[in-house]
């Protein structure tokens, strides 16, 4: 009997080394695909799908940076992207001309932060199911 419950113990031990090495898998495949993605968005040059929404937020984080705080209060536009985006274009101080890149570095910042605020209880919890 004791031998038994010693081979289940081992047996349950296992799992859970198992379980946590499929969880770091998981997390190094899920930051791949959202690098893998993040380097396509950043380096497509058509620039089609940030036409609107993107001259949009940079409008309204213009008009923040004049002043106009009401600018936030739109039915459209969410609050927090232009207000990210004014604080990280007055903190890199950019010429018209890097005006665009300044940009996507605080996307990247924007992404870093949101893929680490996922956090390591909410991989856990879908990879345990």
């Amino acid at each position: 009997m004791g031998a038994l419950l010693e081979a289940q113990v081992r047996e349950t031990e296992t799992a859970g080394i198992e379980a946590v090495n499929w969880g770091w898998i998981c997390r190094a495949l899920i930051a791949a695909i959202v690098l893998c993605l993040a380097i396509d968005a950043t380096f497509d040059r058509t620039f089609t799908k940030n036409l609107a929404d993107g001259s949009a937020y940079l409008d309204v984080s213009n008009a923040i940076a004049h002043g106009n705080a009401k600018a936030l209060l739109n039915t459209y536009w969410s609050p927090g992207y232009p207000v990210a985006l004014y604080l990280g274009l007055r903190l890199l101080h950019p010429s018209p001309a890097r005006e665009l890149a300044a940009v996507y570095a605080i996307n990247c910042v924007v992404l870093s932060i949101s893929y680490g605020g996922c956090g390591r209880d909410g991989v856990r919890a879908s990879v345990s199911g």
